[in-house]
């Protein structure tokens, strides 16, 4: 189902957040063997031995943290009588639910949160906790010899005033930026140049 699929998101977020992607993605293939091929909130649930268990069929026996938050993450998913689904468009008022709900979770933060809204289709969603989006900025300010002190990712969002429903566009833009910086640095010039002019076709309020 859709909501399932989200889950599914949900779950490898945490799976993968402070690990390789190639140690990640070894666990994440033999814990979806071992559910069937979907990680699911009842499959999870379901599996004995509690975080042990889930992380035995990982592969990676001392991701028992890792795991006791995926546990707990489908226990707060299955409680809920309205669920975030795939879609276009801004956080309403269930988002905002499960948002608060899994914040309540151990090794959850701002960050999984919002890249799970990302991943969901969220238009809204300003990453103001991502290392790559406040290194675009930084690249940014440094190619406008912007003075002062440095500004923080929310900081310079208000006072561009961004449309809000426009922010995970920024994000993203942002983002890029430092990742084509970071693959040549000399290529940071023409990136910062692009990277203002997608910055200028955004809607400000």
């Amino acid at each position: 189902s859709i909501d399932d699929d989200a889950f599914d998101s949900l779950a490898r977020l945490v799976m993968y957040q402070r690990d390789s992607r190639h140690t990640a993605a070894a666990a994440d293939a033999a814990l979806c063997a071992a559910l069937g091929g979907a990680l699911l909130p009842r499959g999870l649930l379901g599996i004995s031995g509690g975080a042990a268990g889930v992380a035995g069929l990982m592969g990676q026996p001392s991701w028992e943290a890792k795991a006791q938050t995926m546990l707990e993450l489908a226990g707060k998913w299955a409680s809920l009588s309205a669920l975030p689904a795939r879609r276009s468009g801004a956080r309403d008022a269930v988002d905002k639910a499960f948002e608060a709900s899994a914040k309540g979770v151990r090794g959850v933060g701002p960050w999984t949160v919002k890249e799970f809204m990302i991943g969901l289709g969220r238009t809204d969603v300003l990453q103001v906790s991502c290392h790559e989006v406040a290194t675009g900025l930084r690249h940014l300010l440094e190619a406008e010899q912007a003075g002062g002190q440095p500004l923080t990712v929310a900081a310079w969002s208000k006072a561009a005033r961004f449309r809000p429903d426009h922010l995970t566009r920024v994000s993203a833009i942002l983002r890029a930026l430092h990742r084509r910086v970071q693959a040549s640095r000399p290529a940071k010039a023409d990136a910062c140049t692009d990277a203002q002019a997608a910055l200028a076709a955004i809607p400000r309020e």
